[in-house]
């Protein structure tokens, strides 16, 4: 992705690739219809811990994606940063 971007006419600025800010997992219901979505959302709304359907938490998804925030924290200083992810 980084050397498709720089043929493009280049980037100010370095880019790095962290998967912890990849797409929450959806266990049995991943690459299934998006009307899927709404049976996690259901339970997402009363228990940030719940896993039915065998997908990752709403909990683990805030633990990881913050845990990409605390490393570019601790890196970076006095720069802007900028993350970018896909979600559901």
């Amino acid at each position: 992705m980084r050397q498709q971007v720089e043929e493009k006419g280049g980037v100010p600025c370095p880019i790095y690739l962290q998967p912890d800010l990849r797409e929450r997992g959806f266990g049995d219901l991943e690459l299934g219809p998006s009307t899927d979505y709404d049976k996690v959302w259901h339970y997402d709304a009363t228990d940030p811990s719940h896993t039915k359907y065998g997908v990752e938490s709403v909990s683990q998804v805030v633990k990881r994606v913050k845990h990409s925030i605390d490393l570019a924290e601790r890196h970076y200083t006095d720069v802007d940063i900028l993350m970018v992810s896909h979600g559901d």
